[in-house]
């Protein structure tokens, strides 16, 4: 926010594209950020005789019983223990690779007191708020065996931005809005060099009443993109369940009016100011 509101009051030239960098690295970070809060808000472990099942935002993992050759703590792990580099309070993730070949993937909230969960390829860490009764639960459920045999499942974000690339409509609704966004900044950018002040406000007869220096139409690319981003990403997360795949539709259906709305007012603008 403080990056765009200086934009509004730069002069074209390196500054203005300092702020612009500013307000463009602030949005990519709020954005990493509100997906860690909300996959902290729905990160959980659930054990069960047939799987332990493992969920981190749009993160899934469901581990067979049979599958887990072993459960251990770091004391027992057997070798040093390598940290994500992504570490941040409530979000402990990525993978290591051990000296062993096998991955190690974090699910956790912290790197106190972890949990590792072993399998003939992968291991996972995680951080149950009560290591010690994790481990008895667990070791609970081995003795008393599987009733019926679940399959392992992994799914990955990456899983979900090939569904929907994968539907027609969601591909056009998401291509005509990255379209019309591109399509508004190259205008700007092409406006511009060619004109030196604009008016964004008018009269009652439609005179423009004052001027103001060009560079700040870049504005209209800005928060045209800043809508189209924050459409598609709600987007993703309503697309994940069918029933509510049609608000899904309609978020990106909006940025592309959206983009519509802010050419028209571009073309409204350079024709009467």
């Amino acid at each position: 926010l403080w990056g765009f509101l200086l934009m509004t009051q730069a002069q074209v030239g390196p500054v203005f594209l300092l702020y612009l960098l500013l307000f463009l690295l602030g949005l990519s970070a709020a954005t990493f950020l509100i997906y860690c809060a909300y996959a902290l808000w729905r990160a959980g472990y659930s054990l069960e005789r047939e799987a332990v099942h493992l969920k981190w935002g749009l993160r899934i993992e469901d581990i067979p019983m049979s599958a887990i050759e072993w459960v251990r703590t770091e004391v027992d792990l057997g070798y040093p223990l390598l940290l994500p580099w992504l570490r941040l309070p409530g979000a402990v993730l990525g993978a290591r690779r051990l000296p062993d070949g096998k991955h190690l993937e974090y699910f956790a909230v912290h790197t106190r007191r972890l949990v590792f969960i072993g399998t003939q390829k992968q291991v996972y860490a995680i951080s149950p708020e009560d290591p010690k009764r994790f481990l008895d639960i667990f070791g609970q459920l081995m003795e008393m065996g599987s009733l019926s045999q679940q399959p392992a499942r992994s799914v990955y974000p990456a899983v979900l931005i090939r569904l929907v690339w994968s539907d027609r409509i969601a591909r056009y609704l998401i291509l005509a809005g990255f379209v019309l966004s591109l399509l508004l900044l190259l205008l700007v950018s092409f406006i511009i060099p060619t004109t030196a002040m604009i008016s964004l406000r008018f009269d009652a007869t439609g005179a423009p009443l004052e001027y103001i220096p060009s560079v700040q139409l870049m504005l209209l690319p800005v928060l045209n993109t800043s809508f189209f981003i924050g459409d598609l990403l709600l987007g993703l997360f309503f697309y994940r369940k069918f029933e509510n795949q049609l608000l899904a539709y309609l978020l990106w259906g909006s940025s592309v009016f959206t983009g519509i709305l802010f050419l028209g007012a571009l073309l409204f603008i350079i024709q009467t100011g």
